[in-house]
């Protein structure tokens, strides 16, 4: 994940449809999935068959622990933004989507990707 920068939240969630038999989702997340995903992925799910666990239980278990949506910065910092000029929908929006963030919501697809090219890195620090 790390070596081709790939968003972790998306891959562990993609990682759960590739346990269900569709692993498109979780190729399409890296520049050059056969460098280093394909072999891993085929080693992952052989093991997994060997074990006692359906993959459809796995995949599942997979979801209620892999957040679909977190509060990524480019979103807080819109919402925030907003919010200061009297506009609360994206600061609601968000917050309804962080109250069940394990749950597909509909049209919230924008949600669960990370910032776009050229917001630059972020920092945040605990108690700030």
């Amino acid at each position: 994940l790390q070596g081709q920068n790939v968003d972790y939240t998306q891959a562990f969630r993609a990682l759960a449809g590739a346990v269900r038999g569709d692993s498109a989702p979780l190729r399409a997340l890296y520049d050059d999935p056969a460098q280093e995903l394909d072999t891993w992925l085929a080693a992952y799910l052989k093991r997994a068959a060997n074990e006692p666990t359906t993959p459809e239980a796995r995949a599942d278990a997979m979801d209620a622990a892999n957040p679909l949506y977190i509060p990524r910065n480019h979103m807080v910092e819109e919402a925030l933004k907003a919010a200061e000029e009297g506009d609360m929908v994206p600061f609601d929006t968000l917050l309804k989507l962080l109250q069940t963030p394990f749950m597909a919501q509909p049209n919230a697809e924008a949600y669960t990707h990370p910032a776009p090219e050229g917001f630059g890195p972020y920092k945040t620090f605990c108690g700030t």
